[in-house]
């Protein structure tokens, strides 16, 4: 499986809440900002730090700043954080993306960048819940008609699987979601199939159940002439104990 590769770039740059001079004169307020590390996966982003992201090649950069507000509230969704999309070569907003979540330090420490719908343009995303097994993201994908970040039906499907990771397979246009299980049983894994850059598809899935003294079941399902269907029930024995 390869991870997603496009020709955009993402930098890390601290920002303060005033615009620096060359700003507010209009010039582009991304200048000067230094080379992209190897990777960044979002992991080192703090709240109140801007990003130059170009989601293509041909596609003027967007500086990106996150910008805490609520607290968060660990049993109820809140507006715990904006998203502030300007672009880089005149200063000028182009949207404010309003985030729901439970846990600001995890939002503000983890937006990041990919081609969730493999269409050639980098879309943006930040992790809002999560629990002992599972994280679940908000995303927007951007919109080259409009020139702005927007949800869609793929977006909201997304955020909604509740997955160990998301892994994205350009070469297939496939999501890849593992999905963790009890210590006796094995992990498991759903696929899904992006059509049309905004609908999910499921093509492989692995269900599983705990079986009374005897380690688990998985049942695996796969997408053949449009409907899902169990090609394949494992077994997967208790281990024995040390």
């Amino acid at each position: 499986m390869r991870r997603t590769v496009v020709p955009g770039v993402l930098l890390l740059w601290a920002s303060t809440l005033t615009p620096p001079a060359h700003a507010q004169s209009g010039t582009d307020i991304c200048h000067g900002l230094p080379d992209p590390p190897p990777a960044l996966n979002g992991d080192n982003a703090l709240a109140g730090t801007s990003f130059r992201l170009r989601v293509r090649a041909d596609v003027p950069a967007f500086r990106l700043t996150l910008r805490r507000l609520a607290p968060g509230d660990t049993n109820y969704l809140v507006h715990i954080a904006d998203i502030e999309v300007a672009r880089c070569s005149d200063a000028r907003n182009i949207q404010t993306l309003p985030v729901a979540g439970y846990d600001q330090p995890l939002t503000a420490h983890s937006l990041q960048a990919e081609d969730i719908n493999f269409d050639g343009y980098l879309d943006i995303g930040v992790r809002v819940e999560y629990g002992a097994k599972w994280v679940s993201e908000s995303f927007w994908v951007f919109d080259p008609a409009a020139g702005k970040f927007v949800e869609n039906d793929l977006t909201r499907q997304l955020r909604e699987l509740r997955p160990n990771g998301y892994q994205f397979d350009a070469r297939n246009h496939e999501i890849r979601i593992p999905h963790l299980t009890e210590p006796w049983c094995r992990n498991t894994e759903d696929r899904y199939r992006v059509e049309a850059h905004d609908r999910l598809v499921l093509v492989h899935s692995e269900a599983a159940k705990g079986l009374p003294g005897d380690g688990c079941e998985v049942v695996v399902s796969d997408r053949i002439s449009g409907e899902m269907r169990v090609t394949k029930v494992e077994r997967v024995a208790r281990p024995e104990p040390q």
